[in-house]
């Protein structure tokens, strides 16, 4: 009688809706970084196509205790400072500086920005007014972002919208999401990645539809080319920052993956 009753009581705490707990930063932290050490073709890619190093530092130094990267909007691009914040939380990284600014250190701080919560300001890194976790949600079965669970009317985007920065993502041909406020998006990271292989400002695209709007001008032309008499606009300082920033945006959508690995994020649990 007793077997019974104790095979009763598993079925019942094993049929028991429970909370599931979202990975900690410091756990994104860590995959990101695994990720990549097991990764087979990261170094080759890195080397052979980007002419990157892996250990390589990356990031604009205008001193030796001053690095920055850049955030793209769709109008403007600002200056960052990196926040220091952010140093505790990446494993194995506080005792050399070269590595916590070097690639894998960039795709580690993308991993654990994403989960900026709290609206605050910096004087170095701007407003941060987007709850950004509230993006970090995708139920595929029935293609449902979030609804925040104290507006019921409110909705967040789905975790595949936030992270390409485009609406309908599973349409042939998706739009960029008009003043979206995620600036570490792929199409974020496409760009950085433009710039820092070119020195160019804007990609060929951006400058089409800039010039058909009546948007032209800047001392490039519609190929980002300068216009003559106007010098480029990234020297070897910016393209570093531009390097940072690809792969800052890229660490900012690995977190992403990483969560829809979770079962907190695909049954929309607020």
């Amino acid at each position: 009688m007793m077997k019974h009753f104790y095979e009763i009581i598993l079925l019942l705490y094993i049929l028991l809706p429970l909370n599931s707990i979202a990975y900690e930063v410091d756990t994104h932290a860590r995959i990101t970084r695994s990720a990549f050490d097991q990764s087979t073709i990261a170094e080759e890619f890195t080397t052979n196509s980007l002419g990157l190093q892996v250990e390589q530092y990356l990031g604009g130094s205008e001193s030796e205790h001053k690095n920055y990267y850049y955030e793209l909007t769709q109008k403007d691009i600002f200056k960052r400072e990196v926040l220091q914040g952010t140093r505790g939380k990446m494993p194995d990284f506080e005792e050399a500086d070269y590595k916590y600014f070097n690639l894998q250190g960039w795709l580690i701080r993308g991993a654990i920005r994403e989960d900026d919560v709290l609206k605050y300001e910096d004087p170095n890194d701007g407003v941060i007014d987007t709850v950004r976790v509230v993006n970090h949600f995708y139920d595929p079965l029935n293609n449902e972002p979030l609804t925040f669970w104290y507006f019921h009317d409110k909705k967040g985007k789905t975790a595949p919208a936030w992270a390409l920065g485009v609406d309908n993502p599973f349409i042939d041909s998706p739009e960029e999401t008009t003043g979206r406020v995620n600036h570490f998006t792929i199409l974020d990271a496409r760009e950085a990645m433009f710039r820092a292989l070119t020195g160019r400002t804007v990609d060929k695209q951006t400058k089409k539809v800039n010039k058909l709007v009546g948007l032209e001008g800047g001392g490039q032309d519609i190929y980002g080319d300068p216009i003559e008499g106007t010098p480029r606009l990234a020297n070897e300082q910016d393209r570093l920052a531009y390097w940072a920033t690809t792969f800052r945006a890229l660490g900012d959508v690995a977190h992403l993956v990483q969560d829809m690995s979770q079962p907190q994020h695909t049954r929309l649990d607020s």
